[in-house]
């Protein structure tokens, strides 16, 4: 698995992921979609209406 180096900060659990990583993403919930698709722009929509604040990244091809 790769991400970044706050990941494998150590010392590393039984899952492998960093102390840092742990503490900073603790109760955090993610999820990826395509946002290209019909399916991930709707939900895209749906999110910037109920949201302040929708933080997306996206790779530099797009």
């Amino acid at each position: 698995m790769k991400g970044s180096e706050d990941r494998f900060t150590t010392p590393v659990s039984d899952e492998e992921d960093g102390s840092m990583f742990l503490q900073m993403n603790r109760n955090k919930l993610g999820f990826t979609l395509n946002p290209i698709k019909p399916e991930g722009k709707e939900i895209i929509a749906k999110l910037t209406k109920k949201q302040m604040l929708l933080l997306l990244t996206f790779l530099k091809r797009l």
